[in-house]
């Protein structure tokens, strides 16, 4: 099976044909070897996680022609239904080349500090099931757009919740953003 082309999630240094879906970052720049050397390093300087850091993407100028969707906030699994499926009737027929995710996608609200409402209890793995299906929607109607996620502060409630609650468990990569989603 061949999937759409991509940017290299690294530092976005080449377009390059992932060889399975989930593939980000390219083989030719070893982008991969370069960010497993990044978290070995960063292991060494501290014994505890940095906070994140704020970075500017890299969007090469478009072409003329060039299309851009921006989304952010629906906070799957509590999105506004009807709103969603109009943007997604757009989204269809606009065809973007480039799809920006800016942040607040899934609403994290098992994990949240705020007050539950009892009535809306379910497992912190069916939100992620649930924005999971939805992007990979997104993905299979679109196959050739190039998707970029920025995390907002719904996101870095993991993050958070982890440093409380689970300090042993923070560093575990399969709990970062990208592992889960």
């Amino acid at each position: 099976m061949a999937y759409a082309k991509r940017w290299c999630n690294y530092d976005q240094c080449c377009e390059f044909a992932p060889r399975s879906w989930n593939q980000i970052y390219c083989v030719e720049c070893r982008c991969k070897r370069k960010v497993e050397n990044e978290r070995k390093r960063a292991d060494e300087v501290a014994s505890f996680e940095q906070p994140r850091e704020y970075v500017t993407l890299k969007i090469p100028r478009a072409r003329d022609g060039y299309k851009v969707l921006i989304i952010n906030d629906t906070q799957i699994p509590f999105q506004d239904v009807k709103t969603l499926n109009a943007v997604e009737k757009f989204w269809g027929d606009f065809r973007p080349n480039l799809e920006l995710y800016n942040g607040d996608i899934m609403d994290f609200y098992s994990i949240s500090n705020f007050d539950k409402n009892p009535s809306r209890r379910f497992r912190f793995q069916d939100e992620v099931d649930v924005t999971y299906k939805w992007l990979f929607s997104r993905c299979a109607a679109n196959p050739g757009a190039r998707r970029i996620l920025v995390e907002g502060n719904h996101e870095d409630r993991i993050r958070r919740w982890l440093w409380k609650y689970g300090q042993d468990m923070s560093g575990l990569r399969a709990l970062e953003l990208e592992n889960l989603l």
